[in-house]
């Protein structure tokens, strides 16, 4: 692919594909993006595999504050342009990536299992697993640029921007998601490699509950709150994407469990069920989002609803295919399929945020910052009550639950 950009592709088709940009730049933010989001990834699986979680976190923090401090001084100085930005970015992921390598160890196991393995038999299960793989990362491809071409070319860098900024704000809601995916991985590929299928389905019910739960509580504190955080962080002339934020705050919950539906089935080596899914889901969802964003004046008429339209269709597809993978899921293990929990945690959280804004806004006329917090600590007590006297929400009973609460009473101690 980057071949094809530097090289080989014309001026015309480069004009064309990216909108005005120039060759350079799109080169650089390709490097970037797959140092960031490939190199890294991968690197840090490799050091998650020897359970080096807290060290990996610490690196990837570093380079995210490390690059935030970077910005400002480029911005002081003014100096914020966007190749030396994407610069700044390779050069921080490599680096990152490195480290994050080097905790990998290997270890000679003397056992007759590992003493058939040859250069042959590895080769082969790897192409096995990764075989379905290779198209299923090139649809990807191409069903993530048509999202933002579609959106670019109809709808502008105005509705471009709303959509970018609302994706930013909703990564907010897989932040403890993105934590313990990695950890999941390694617990679930361990208990395969045992065939404790019992543990898999432990595993993954209670770790699927808590972490659509979390995703769901830390949106459903922030949507009462878009209109403020707009305004407040982005200014009025964002004012026009409240609607999208709003949506987009959606989207992390069904992804939480959509990741740990992944995880799962790349640990237990189902990577084809994978793959058929996503194909075709993507394939559906390329058609969608081109009537949701087209003009009502083509050939093809669409609903030319910029942003928000992509929100729409992000938001329910993720809802559709997660729920039929994880059906999928559990005819392939044999155990039941349970998805009423999460009408319950949705409008719960939904329910919680809104009172508490109410509560707040009705009684007192401070800053924004302070109702913000004051609403929102309100917010956190309501959850925590829902937990304590709905343990169900997170398949556990309340015994388990309070025997879970004096242990970490205990650790903070």
């Amino acid at each position: 692919m980057l071949s094809l950009v530097a090289i080989i592709l014309p001026k015309t088709f480069i004009d064309k594909i990216w909108v005005g940009e120039d060759r350079i730049l799109v080169v650089l933010a390709m490097i970037a993006t797959f140092l960031q989001h490939n190199i890294w990834t991968i690197s840090a699986q490799m050091a998650e595999a020897q359970r080096q979680t807290f060290k990996v976190q610490l690196i990837n923090l570093s380079t995210v504050l490390i690059n935030l401090f970077t910005i400002i001084i480029l911005w002081i100085f003014g100096k914020l342009i966007l190749p030396l930005i994407l610069l700044i970015i390779i050069l921080e992921w490599l680096v990152a990536s490195v480290f994050a390598s080097k905790m990998y160890k290997t270890y000679q196991i003397k056992n007759n299992l590992e003493k058939k393995d040859t250069a042959k038999s590895v080769f082969r299960e790897f192409w096995i697993y990764c075989l379905p793989l290779i198209p299923y990362a090139w649809l990807s491809f191409i069903h993530d640029f048509a999202d933002r071409w579609m959106l670019q070319t109809w709808g502008g860098s105005n509705q471009q921007a709303y959509y970018a900024v609302a994706q930013q704000f909703s990564v907010i809601a897989l932040l403890i998601t993105t934590s313990i995916l990695r950890v999941f991985f390694k617990e679930i590929s361990e208990a395969q490699y045992k065939k404790d299928f019992k543990k898999i389905e432990n595993y993954y019910k209670i770790i699927s509950k808590a972490l659509y739960f979390a995703s769901a509580a830390i949106a459903g504190g922030l949507i009462p709150w878009s209109n403020e955080i707009i305004i407040l962080f982005l200014g009025d002339k964002y004012i026009s994407g409240i609607a999208t934020l709003t949506l987009m705050f959606l989207y992390p919950i069904h992804q939480s469990l959509g990741q740990i539906n992944g995880s799962l089935l790349y640990a237990t080596e189902k990577t084809k069920v994978h793959v058929n899914i996503g194909i075709f889901f993507m394939s559906f969802s390329i058609l969608i989002v081109y009537f949701m964003l087209a003009p009502s004046n083509l050939i093809l008429p669409g609903l030319n609803l910029g942003s928000n339209g992509l929100a729409i269709k992000m938001v329910i597809m993720q809802f559709i295919q997660v729920n039929i993978t994880g059906y999928v899921i559990s005819r392939i293990f044999g155990w039941k399929f349970d998805w009423v929990y999460q009408i319950y945690i949705i409008v719960t959280v939904i329910f919680f945020g809104w009172i508490s804004k109410f509560f707040i806004t009705s009684f007192l006329s401070v800053g924004i910052i302070s109702m913000f917090s004051l609403s929102f600590f309100i917010y956190i007590i309501m959850t925590l009550l829902s937990i304590y006297f709905m343990p169900w929400l997170l398949s556990l009973t309340k015994t388990e639950l309070r025997n879970g609460l004096s242990h970490l009473i205990f650790r903070l101690r």
